[in-house]
């Protein structure tokens, strides 16, 4: 049970802090409506592939983006062609 309990813990601290991710990159690029958008931008170089933003820095990559936080919070989301987060348990590391 202890592992059922450690893994809930990952995947709700994922959850958080892709939500974290998700605010700070609407303050800083006003006109994303959703995270998805971040692909399309840097594919149609609005803004860089990679950067530095508020507390995070972000790498595009394929249909997703690697986001790392200032204190080393990594986040590695991948986009479904609706646009909607896609989760990969595997991404998720103790």
């Amino acid at each position: 049970m202890e592992r059922v309990g450690a893994a809930r813990d990952l995947v709700l601290g994922y959850v958080r802090a892709l939500s974290a991710i998700d605010e700070a990159m609407r303050v800083a690029i006003p006109s994303l409506e959703r995270m998805a958008d971040v692909v399309g931008l840097a594919r149609s170089r609005r803004i860089r592939r990679s950067d530095h933003v508020g507390a995070y820095s972000y790498m595009v990559h394929g249909a997703g983006c690697r986001f790392v936080s200032d204190n080393d919070t990594e986040v590695d989301v991948d986009f479904a062609v609706d646009g909607s987060e896609v989760f990969d348990l595997w991404r998720l590391r103790c």
